[in-house]
């Protein structure tokens, strides 16, 4: 089995279950997340393939302006990823 998916990268599930697309700076502040916990927070949930962000590499400078989405085939193991 899996290990649970960090605290901080439920939070960011959470939000993209109810709101599938997001810029950066606003995926923070609706997680209640600064832009370095977003950072740690999206990071496995990208090398997971459950999200996905529109610039190939995340650059923290770059982060507030990158848009993220919920990959649609992963919806299913977000909502059960965050029960």
């Amino acid at each position: 089995m899996a290990p649970p998916l960090p605290e901080d990268s439920q939070k960011v599930l959470r939000v993209l279950l109810s709101r599938p697309v997001l810029v950066g700076a606003e995926l923070a502040i609706l997680a209640g997340l600064d832009e370095g916990k977003l950072l740690d927070a999206v990071t496995p949930l990208l090398s997971a393939g459950l999200i996905s962000a529109n610039t190939p590499s995340i650059d923290p400078n770059e982060l507030p302006k990158a848009y993220f989405n919920l990959n649609p085939s992963a919806r299913r193991f977000a909502e059960f990823a965050v029960r």
